[in-house]
């Protein structure tokens, strides 16, 4: 089994703000993008890193490789209409794999990945079809109609809140976006997601879920920004 990566950074941080996506702005004196890229690129384990982009950043994202000297381990994809489209993309761009090879996917603006969350990627890839990381929600829950309307208060024990990275065998991810072809207005928010749809009445032992991490925040605000920082602070695995 070889594993490949798919780090999508084409989001335009339209609910950010300011005049740069968030994977671009400067974060500890690194790109936010360059925590995840070189945590990825320390792990030997991995073949391949797909970097998924918008099309208005291609010229930045030749020149940083470039001067980079990843070589062929580095690629791009341009990014599509939205994030699920945007990782099919990654995936086409890595060509024909081995049906059990692994496929590991990651939002890019979630900058805080270990050598520990890797190599448990890794080990789940060996047991499972799918995996993601989740963290226990620590909120009391409200479930609300499409109106706001309050339902009601569901058991928040029973609810976990999905990070990334999450890995899957390449024909179970492959599948799951034929799935999302055949589907037209299906949108998931995420690949495993995605992939449990796809994959309805099939045996549930085939996928897991991985103790996920407090300090792995996806940025949304700019406070998070400056939450992030003494987490990273200590990470070593900046791309150089």
């Amino acid at each position: 089994m070889k594993v490949y990566a798919i780090l999508v950074a084409g989001g335009r941080g339209l609910r950010f703000g300011g005049a740069s996506p968030k994977q671009y702005l400067q974060l500890g004196g690194h790109y936010v993008f360059e925590y995840a890229l070189g945590a990825f690129l320390a792990q030997g384990f991995v073949e391949r890193i797909v970097l998924v982009v918008h099309e208005d950043y291609l010229a930045f994202w030749n020149g940083y490789l470039d001067a980079k000297c990843y070589g062929h381990r580095v690629i791009l994809a341009t990014a599509g209409t939205d994030r699920s489209h945007s990782v099919s993309n990654g995936l086409d761009a890595l060509g024909a794999l081995k049906e059990d090879d692994g496929v590991v996917v990651h939002d890019i603006v979630r900058p805080y990945v270990t050598d520990s969350m890797l190599q448990s990627v890794r080990s789940a890839l060996e047991h499972y079809q799918a995996a993601t990381f989740a963290i226990a929600s620590t909120d009391t829950l409200l479930e609300v109609d499409i109106n706001g309307g309050i339902i009601g208060s569901p058991d928040r024990s029973r609810y976990l809140r999905v990070q990334t990275p999450q890995c899957f065998c390449y024909q179970t991810l492959r599948d799951a976006f034929i799935h999302r072809d055949e589907h037209p207005g299906f949108s998931p928010t995420d690949e495993f997601g995605l992939v449990l749809v796809a994959s309805k009445g099939a045996d549930s032992s085939r996928f897991t879920v991985l103790e996920g991490d407090y300090r792995n925040i996806k940025i949304t605000r700019e406070e998070d920004m400056s939450t992030l920082l003494p987490f990273l602070q200590g990470l070593g695995s900046v791309s150089d």
